[in-house]
């Protein structure tokens, strides 16, 4: 049984076994009440029974420890513990795949461990480390057919899990495999590398509502495929933001794609147009569509989904600005290109003004990319239109994510690319000195996030450098042991 999130020191002997349980308890309980949003593919209350299972019917140490430590990232208290259980997660992982012929981690909890490891490190700005984790998830789910779980191929042939025990682990397989699509979606998207699962290999349903999930009652639901096509009648929440995380990924891969074998000066028959016109149309289309309870910024899912839809309409719309002044398009397409952007970035202002808790919001690095994204256009527009309004809004997030950046290694790696931005248009000179703490203090690691392509118009929210300067020496296990004895 890992130490729990609350314990006074790392180790404490005396306690007994049901004061371990007790805390660990507590601790997870902080996971599946400020994380759980994100990881909405663990069923918490089987996952907490589990803890008092016998050891070899607990679930693997890895993802214990995990989800520790996401928790202790959201409970400032213990936000010191956060990367001491991430890296003794990382060595029960190891582990496991070291045993046997590396059947032992071949499991669904693995594949869970892995997809929240991804997202620990990129809220570390680990991004190496985070699509490692990403990729490792991917295939992990694809040896367990976890893509193909309610298809109409005889996938038992080549199954690596038993048949589920009853519909709600089978809604777990489901939604863990969406977990997997949706990291991998914004993976790609916010570094520009290929994603590596296809959404036409994918034959499992989309997952059903949390509440059917939670309560283990037998809901249907329908395939991406078919809410793509139109048919929503049966998609949960959850299956909005994934077919949302869908389009967020086609429209920012579109942004990155080479488009010199097209002609752009052809608006009707150039491929990059008509994916343009397509995209938008999709935006235009996922927007109407949405249910009234996904609208705004009513709840979190509500607010994923709708920062991601402006998100993707601001990234498309600024190359497709972009495309239309290089190569010299008629005023009317470009006009009604830059018309979608201080609209988009006026709606992502606004729901970052609505919410209760700003610092807890921008925890997520997509809320990041949407402030950031929104100050640029706000930027843009004062520059090019001397708006007043567009330029309280700038100063308005670009203070926050200052604020925000102290705390935060995401916000303030955007923070400080933002200053830079500011400085170099003229606009505030004295913008890089706002970030100077920032900077001291390295908050903000590697290179710097929201990197522009001032030629085509694209942003890589996510870039990675190679290293520089001599390796720093490694960490020999019996050390990573020494400095967590405290762990059993």
């Amino acid at each position: 049984m890992p130490i729990s999130l609350f314990a006074q020191e790392a180790c404490d002997n005396s306690d007994t076994t049901t004061g371990q349980r007790t805390r660990v308890a507590i601790g997870t309980n902080v996971f599946f009440t400020k994380v759980h949003c994100d990881a909405q593919y663990i069923h918490p209350s089987r996952y907490l029974a589990s803890l008092y299972l016998p050891p070899h019917m607990q679930p693997p140490m890895c993802l214990q420890y995990i989800i520790m430590a996401r928790a202790a990232l959201v409970s400032p208290p213990h936000k010191h513990l956060a990367d001491p259980f991430y890296r003794r997660a990382r060595y029960y992982l190891e582990a496991d795949e070291q045993k046997g012929e590396g059947e032992y981690f071949v499991t669904l909890a693995h594949t869970q461990c892995c997809v929240l490891m991804s997202h620990f490190e990129v809220q570390n700005v680990w991004f190496s480390r985070s699509s490692m984790s990403t990729s490792k998830s991917v295939r992990l789910s694809q040896i367990l057919g976890l893509h193909q779980l309610d298809g109409k191929n005889d996938w038992r042939r080549n199954a690596t899990l038993p048949e589920p025990k009853d519909w709600c682990e089978l809604e777990e397989r489901r939604r863990t495999l969406w977990a997997v699509f949706c990291t991998d979606k914004h993976t790609s998207g916010t570094t520009g590398w290929p994603s590596l699962m296809d959404v036409n290999k994918i034959s499992t349903l989309l997952p059903a509502s949390d509440e059917s999930f939670q309560l283990g009652m037998e809901e249907p639901s329908a395939s991406l495929l078919q809410v793509l096509g139109g048919d929503n009648s049966l998609c949960s929440s959850f299956g909005y933001r994934i077919t949302t995380t869908h389009l967020f990924h086609e429209c920012l891969d579109h942004t990155y794609q080479d488009h010199q074998a097209s002609d752009l000066t052809d608006i009707h028959n150039s491929q990059f147009w008509k994916r343009h016109r397509d995209l938008d149309t999709s935006l235009s289309t996922a927007f109407i569509t949405l249910p009234e309870t996904l609208r705004g910024s009513h709840t979190q899912e509500a607010t994923n989904i709708n920062l991601q839809l402006h998100t993707a309409s601001i990234c498309i719309h600024r190359v497709g600005a972009v495309q239309a002044k290089k190569h010299n398009i008629s005023a009317d397409v470009l006009s009604n290109t830059q018309a979608r952007l201080v609209p988009s970035a006026d709606a992502i202002f606004n729901i970052i003004a609505s919410q209760p808790d700003v610092t807890a919001m921008f925890g997520k690095p997509l809320v990041t990319f949407a402030a950031y994204m929104a100050t640029y256009v706000f930027l843009e527009d004062y520059v090019s239109a001397q708006n007043r309004t567009s330029e309280m809004k700038m100063t308005a997030l670009m203070d926050l994510m200052i604020t925000i950046g102290r705390e935060n290694p995401v916000t303030a790696s955007a923070a400080i690319q933002m200053a830079h931005e500011l400085r170099k248009t003229g606009i505030d000179a004295s913008a890089v000195d706002k970030v100077q703490d920032l900077m001291d203090e390295r908050i903000a690691k590697g290179p710097l996030l929201g990197q522009q392509n001032t030629a085509e118009g694209s942003v890589l929210f996510c870039p990675f450098d190679g290293p520089s300067g001599p390796a720093p020496p490694g960490v020999p296990s019996e050390i990573l042991r020494g400095n967590l004895s405290g762990f059993p």
